[in-house]
Parts: structure tokens; sequence; C-alpha cells
């Protein structure tokens, strides 16, 4: 049975969707420091004064304190060893962005013969901006441009777009009932079924299915060329709640004119749409 979730979405990109990637930049030091202190500015808030030798926890508490970051917005290391700061953007509002580079500000830091020590901050790995970002768990999404349905399998902060269904032709009775979404008293379930017959009956936990979709996982081969699925009357072909996955080979080598697979070997995810 597959499992059900709310009328999340679709959302709509031209294109394979990104996950995006946390901005992580370092602070490093020219010479050891021994006196003096600092501050760090980001998008134009300034943290409180920090000293010298401030530890990495100090440092992210400061950070965290300044309104352009926010509670739980960075988390920072330090490796002792070189003294070197690592910041990495975390929070549920700066995680999987592009980032403004943080400065050093008022630095009055000092090495043991009083010569100035430079804070140097630089970008250790850019932020990408991931797709649809704010998406609910289990949120869909349609790449138009390759014809492909993702779902957010991470969270709202953070989507995981994973592959569902490829290659497939999307028909305006799915499309109409993603748009409808909940707000038309439609629900989702998905799956992967796996398929042991030329025809094969999947139970979805819906009341009663509206249309339906399904991809093959895994490559085509001449014993299981392509999968249809078919939501039929809902009164026995399927039963009601079911979706009928077909499994087709080519007639020969030479003649692609597709026939029943007798031995299908590949798994299918499915979508199905219903009430």
């Amino acid at each position: 049975m597959g499992e059900i979730e709310g009328g999340l979405g679709p959302y709509v990109n031209a294109g394979v969707p990104v996950n995006g990637t946390d901005e992580v930049q370092t602070i490093t030091p020219s010479a050891v420091p021994a006196s003096g202190t600092f501050m760090l500015q980001f998008e134009g808030f300034k943290t409180a004064s920090l000293a010298y030798n401030v530890s990495a926890a100090a440092m992210q508490t400061a950070l965290n304190a300044i309104s352009s970051i926010g509670t739980g917005g960075v988390a920072v290391s330090l490796d002792g060893g070189t003294g070197v700061y690592t910041i990495t953007f975390s929070g549920s509002n700066l995680a999987k962005r592009a980032q403004s580079m943080i400065s050093v500000v008022n630095n009055t830091v000092l090495d043991s013969g009083e010569a100035a020590v430079t804070l140097t901050v630089a970008e250790g790995t850019a932020g990408v901006s991931g797709t649809a970002l704010g998406a609910g768990a289990g949120a869909l999404l349609i790449d138009t441009t390759n014809k492909t349905l993702y779902q957010n399998t991470g969270t709202a902060a953070a989507p995981t777009w994973s592959l569902i269904a490829s290659g497939i032709t999307v028909g305006s009775a799915v499309v109409n009932a993603l748009v409808k979404g909940v707000a038309a008293g439609y629900k989702l379930a998905r799956g992967v079924a796996t398929i042991d017959a030329d025809s094969k009956d999947v139970v979805t936990g819906l009341t009663t299915v509206v249309a339906a979709v399904c991809s093959m996982v895994g490559d085509p081969s001449m014993t299981h060329m392509s999968s249809s699925v078919t939501v039929g009357n809902q009164t026995g072909a399927p039963a009601a709640g079911s979706i009928r996955i077909k499994s087709w080979k080519p007639t020969a080598a030479n003649d692609c004119t597709p026939i029943a697979a007798t031995s299908p070997f590949a798994n299918v995810s499915w979508i199905a749409i219903g009430t």
C-alpha cells in the first residue's frame, strides 16, 4: 500500500531541481594572536566585541545574536592548530542559499611582538540556493523540461528532491488533480510495485483513484521495455482504490511493436491521485 500525502504543491521548475549547498566561510589570522579585539559584520549588522582568542562557541553565539543571522543561523568550529575559524550557514533561513561575505571590522588584534594581525575572511564553499526552498516534506515538483516528477524527502528548510517518475507524459487529469490538491478534496498516494506479471493490480490506499502515472525503476530491456498504468472504472477492473500496472516488451529486436511482457523484471514507481 502507498503512503498518502496531503496536497503539497506541486512546484514547477524548468529543469532538474537542486538540493542546495550550505555556504561555508573561514577566518584565518596572519599570525598567532596575542591580544586585542575585533568584530564581525554581516549584511550591515555587527557582533559584540570579540577577544583575540574567542572560542568557537562564543563566536557562534555572537553571530547568531545579530539580526541578519538569528538563532541557529550559523555553526562555528575552530582548528586549534591553525587558528582558523570555520563558519557554516545552517539555520532555517540561511541554509542551502548563496550568502554575502562576513567582514572583520574594528580589528585591534596584535601578535606577541605587537604587530597587527590581519583576519582574512574567505569563502570555503559557495552556497547554492536550493529549488523551492520552503516546500513541505512530501511536496511534489514537476520538471517541465525533462517531464519528470520529484518529491521532497527532506525538510522545508533543506529540501531533498528525489526522482519518483521519469520519462512520463503527464495528462490533463493528473495536472488538474495536482493543481487542485487538497482544496478539491484530492489526496496523493505513492509507492513502488514489484512487477512479476504482465498485468498487476496495486492497492493504493485511496478510496477511489482518478488519475495515475508510473515509471520503471531501472533500464529497459528486451524483456521489459516499458510500463503503463490505468485506473479503469474503479468497480472491479481494477477494484476501487487500486491501479493496474501493465508491462510491455518489443515484439522482436527489429520490431518495436509493444506486446505484453511475460517475464518483467523491473520495479515500477507509481503515483495515484484520488479521494
